[in-house]
């Protein structure tokens, strides 16, 4: 059991290194200023959507127009590898998720 459990452990610091890493790989423009994160490495489920679980984050501040910042973070996200996915919110704001 001990056993176990620290093989959870493992694999959950592991994948939240590697999901740091990725952010770290990527370039963000100046004036982009880190607020705050939600970087877990295991599953978290929504509680009213047991089948669906909740993406690990970061949230930036960036001082330019939607416009300008979605392009610049785009751009970065391209240049290090990944793939971006654009998911639009009901806020005026664009999210950006990547794959590589």
């Amino acid at each position: 059991m001990v056993k176990q459990l620290t093989k959870q452990r493992q694999l959950k610091r592991h994948k939240q290194h590697r999901i740091n890493e990725i952010y770290s790989s990527i370039k963000l423009p100046e004036n982009t200023y880190f607020n705050k994160d939600t970087i877990f490495g295991d599953k978290r489920p929504y509680s009213y959507d047991a089948d669906r679980s909740q993406a690990s984050s970061k949230t930036f501040v960036v001082a330019k127009t939607v416009t300008e910042t979605f392009n610049e973070i785009d751009a970065a996200i391209k240049a290090a590898g990944y793939t971006p996915f654009i998911r639009l919110t009901r806020m005026p704001v664009r999210h950006l998720s990547f794959l590589k």
